[in-house]
């Protein structure tokens, strides 16, 4: 399955307005699986965002597509690996909201789905609920305005991944600078000034995200996992 993120097309996004997909804004994903037989096992969904950009009027690209008008093609995923990245970490993934937190996260775009007692060709709702975040702070805090409603073993994890600075000299999947390699942050001594400088770096990466990409690819591949003997 494949949905186009633009302005016709918003995946149900909370926020609205043309720029459907955008730091601060919220929504939901609704899908269906339909059992091919009773016995169904689980079943393992990879989601892959893919971002597009907007074609110059001459340019010509393999790939290329019509939406909204315009014509667009993914960034080269070679020459835009810091996109890619970047996107893993500021449009998450998750399957639980309790009012403004969210639990069960989607790490690295894969998770799996067991039917209780499936019946064939009887569809089978699955939501996933998407953010944006606007900023830092709600990574780091916990509680109302926070992705997390407290430190759980959840929110150590995407702290651990969040510190990883190795896919790349100056970014990670949260944070960019385009002429510092950012250093390791130490998220058990975290002060204001440091915070302060995450929060830009942050910021950055919005900015890198936003001047590079005009429309979003979202792809879920659902695959029955094999059972052993």
């Amino acid at each position: 399955m494949a949905w186009m993120v633009s302005g016709e097309s918003n995946i149900y996004n909370q926020a609205g307005g043309k720029a459907s997909l955008s730091p601060g804004s919220t929504g939901k994903i609704t899908f269906y699986i339909i059992p091919q037989a009773a016995n169904l096992g689980t079943i393992n969904c990879e989601l892959k965002i893919t971002p597009y950009r907007v074609l110059e009027e001459n340019e010509t690209v393999t790939g290329e597509i019509t939406v909204d008008q315009e014509r667009i093609a993914p960034l080269d995923e070679t020459e835009n690996a810091n996109i890619y990245s970047l996107l893993q970490g500021h449009v998450l993934f998750f399957r639980a909201k309790n009012g403004n937190n969210y639990s069960n996260w989607v790490q690295n775009g894969s998770f799996d789905v067991t039917i209780e007692n499936p019946t064939k060709d009887k569809p089978q709702e699955i939501t996933l609920n998407w953010i944006w975040p606007f900023q830092f702070n709600q990574y780091v805090s916990v509680g109302n305005s926070a992705l997390f409603a407290s430190k759980t073993g959840e929110y150590d994890s995407m702290m651990t991944e969040m510190q990883d600075t190795s896919s790349g000299f100056n970014y990670n999947k949260y944070f960019y600078s385009p002429t510092t390699a950012l250093g390791k942050i130490n998220f058990t001594n975290m002060n204001a000034a440091t915070r302060t400088t995450y929060s830009g770096y942050y910021n950055s990466a919005d900015e890198a995200i936003g001047s590079s990409t005009r429309y979003f690819l979202l792809e879920l591949n659902a695959t029955e996992k094999e059972t052993t003997a």
